[in-house]
């Protein structure tokens, strides 16, 4: 293995590491908040696993997030004498063990959330239980989906730099600002768009499992050549 192979695992392994201790930060953040409700409210009778679900959330906006590396370290690897095709693989070897070892850690804090409750107030109950976070059919996509969306935007960020940049800034203020007013306010609305939302919203809970099993396979089969097409001919700045 050469030395700059191993220079780059380290630098993600140092990655890992910090974002594996903002996980465990937050996740007792969220616990320490629950703990606090059951001190000063004695009606409260159950209890949410609070800390894995906001260490899940930064898990997943990490995940994302990672696509403002991608360029730094495409033009770092280059210079460094690695081949793109080299550099792809190991990129995405790194992201997919990112993902893995990150979900671990997230199951790791909800069975320890898990047991905290109920050893501290054995007689609370649990009112939600994150069955998904086991459920094969879950993870096995959301893992590697999550794997290609980051290389996906990060090769897109790569190719057309901050005008990408400025897009997706865009697009996530515009989702946490107008997203939760419009659902919040959403009896409120009258009319034939309000009926129509209604209809397609019907409709998209009606697709069968097996046809968006197939939609998403082929929308990461998309993003995958797109990200080996940019990547192999994406210029050297």
């Amino acid at each position: 293995m050469d030395k700059q192979l191993i220079g780059i695992i380290q630098m993600h392994m140092k990655n890992m590491l910090s974002s594996f201790a903002l996980f465990v930060g937050v996740a007792c953040f969220g616990t320490l908040i629950m703990s606090i409700v059951f001190w000063t409210d004695e009606t409260e009778t159950s209890w949410i696993c609070v800390g894995t679900l906001i260490a899940l959330v930064v898990m997943i906006f990490f995940a994302v997030l990672n696509f403002l590396s991608y360029h730094q370290e495409f033009m770092l690897a280059l210079s460094m004498g690695q081949t793109r095709r080299d550099f792809l693989i190991t990129y995405a070897l790194c992201q997919m063990f990112w993902m893995i070892a990150s979900y671990v850690v997230i199951l790791l804090i909800n069975q320890m959330e898990q047991m905290y409750y109920t050893s501290i107030f054995p007689d609370k109950e649990q009112a939600i239980v994150f069955s998904f976070l086991t459920d094969w059919k879950f993870v096995t996509p959301f893992i590697p989906g999550m794997a290609v969306l980051s290389m996906f935007l990060g090769s897109l960020y790569s190719r057309f730099g901050r005008k990408f940049g400025v897009v997706i800034y865009f697009i996530w203020i515009g989702a946490c600002i107008l997203l939760p007013r419009f659902i919040n306010h959403w009896d409120e609305y009258t009319g034939p768009l309000h009926e129509e939302i209604g209809t397609f919203t019907a409709w998209i809970f009606m697709i069968p499992p097996v046809a968006w099993t197939v939609l998403a396979l082929a929308t990461v089969l998309i993003m995958a050549a797109t990200i080996i097409h940019l990547g192999m001919r994406q210029m050297v700045r």
